[in-house]
């Protein structure tokens, strides 16, 4: 199974990104948009997994979990990875006074006992398009510079969630194999 741990964006959040989605979609026509109900922050990508350890990633992530009280996000900005040439992705970033690095580093800690290596480059965004060919830059450039400082919504996060993902040609389907509240035991 291919696994990821992430925060679902709320249904509201959502809906202010698809018509950004689209706006991007006419400036730099090679873009595939993420999916809007697969919008999501990810935690940590844990890739192939044995199907036998799922319930042992359940219980790392809830002891990480309960170690944080629910916490506000706010979507702010844009920007694009690489941040040189040949940009791959556009995102949406994220703001929660540092307990989105803090869960991140708990997970790492819960997860390496299990076999999954440590991240040492987590960056706080939600994925917004994949480019499907070399963006122009100067197209790149304008909408960083008019979605720069753009804030899209603020949500509670409440939960993390534990998905499954199916790769598809026509994009990822995305499946949640369970639910971990913050600050509380399952």
């Amino acid at each position: 199974m291919r696994l990821f741990v992430a925060i679902r964006l709320s249904e509201d959040i959502r809906g202010r990104l698809a018509p950004l989605q689209r706006y991007v979609k006419t400036k730099i026509p090679e873009t595939r948009p993420v999916a809007v109900e697969n919008l999501h922050l990810t935690l940590k990508f844990l890739g192939e997994t044995a199907e036998e350890k799922r319930d042992a990633v359940k219980q790392a992530l809830t002891t990480a979990a309960v170690k944080f009280p629910p916490f506000s996000l706010r979507l702010v900005g844009m920007g694009r990875f690489p941040e040189e040439r040949g940009a791959r992705v556009l995102w949406v970033g994220c703001e929660t006074d540092g307990m989105l690095k803090n869960l991140h580093r708990e997970i790492d800690a819960a997860l390496e006992p299990l076999g999954f290596p440590n991240e040492n480059r987590f960056k706080e965004h939600v994925t917004l398009v994949r480019f499907t060919g070399n963006p122009r830059v100067a197209a790149l450039d304008e909408l960083i510079r008019m979605f720069g400082d753009e804030r899209y919504g603020t949500m509670t996060v409440a939960g993390m969630h534990l998905f499954q993902s199916t790769l598809l040609p026509d994009g990822p389907v995305y499946r949640v194999l369970g639910e971990i509240p913050m600050g509380r035991t399952m």
